[in-house]
């Protein structure tokens, strides 16, 4: 799905600091790189899990014994190629869920963005902008505490209040296990086919790494540029007429001077 941002010319221009439309401009970008990116993540992981395809199964040990130093070599080439690739699986898992956090408060930005523009409101209400953005608590539910687990991995060993507040106890599932009174838990980023776990106590959040997340992301996208689309016209009838009353003012400065 190709992205179309709407243009938007730009309010204010040569007044004091940036056009007043800069804010709104730069978070329409920074969702369609996000969007963006979050594709490339998915890509970058079906390649991984490719690869994790082509590594053989370890085989049983020989049962010739001068055989088991070749054996012995070959299971370690195989455990460092699950490793490797493995790890790339959840580099790339993690960065993608830190893209889904970014999108979400780039939609946020934009939201507080255009609610300054006043001005624009008879064309698009803040309220319709609303809507044809979604909720990102809605919509990507535990992508906070996700990005913070990610992005704080070492706060646990270092900050015992930050590891108390991800401890979990007594009986929660995950998608690969169940657990069952238990005791102080720390459960930290995991990867269970394609999707991204974390428990935070004893509640499991997860985000999918996967084709339909990323249309799911693109059409949150899609859904806020369609909706801003008439904004072109409006943004270049009133740059028109700011550039208008620019030329006014000059103009009579000009014959002040004289």
């Amino acid at each position: 799905m190709k992205l179309r941002i709407p243009r938007l010319y730009a309010l204010g221009l040569f007044e004091d600091g940036p056009a007043r439309t800069s804010g709104v401009v730069a978070a329409l970008f920074e969702i369609q790189k996000q969007a963006t990116k979050f594709r490339s993540a998915v890509e970058l992981m079906d390649h991984t899990w490719s690869m994790l395809g082509t590594v053989p199964r370890l085989p049983y040990p020989p049962a010739d014994l001068r055989l088991y130093p070749a054996w012995l070599e070959h299971s370690a080439e195989l455990t460092v190629l699950n490793r490797r690739y493995g790890d790339w699986n959840m580099l790339t898992a993690e960065a993608a869920a830190m893209t889904v956090f970014h999108f979400v408060k780039a939609v946020e930005a934009l939201k507080a963005a255009y609610a300054t523009l006043p001005e624009l409101h008879d064309t698009l209400s803040a309220k319709d902008l609303k809507a044809a953005a979604g909720s990102g608590d809605r919509d990507f539910p535990g992508i906070v505490g996700i990005r913070d687990w990610i992005a704080h991995q070492a706060q646990v060993a270092l900050d015992p209040a930050f590891k108390e507040r991800r401890l979990s106890q007594g009986d929660f599932d995950t998608s690969a296990m169940s657990f069952r009174n238990v005791t102080d838990a720390l459960i930290g980023p995991c990867l269970n086919e394609r999707a991204l776990e974390v428990v935070i106590a004893g509640k499991t959040v997860a985000i999918e790494i996967s084709e339909a997340m990323a249309d799911k992301i693109d059409a949150i996208a899609s859904s806020i540029f369609d909706a801003m689309q008439p904004l072109t016209a409006a943004t270049s009838r009133i740059a028109n007429q700011e550039a208008a009353e620019r030329a006014r003012r000059a103009s009579a400065a000009a014959k002040d001077q004289n």
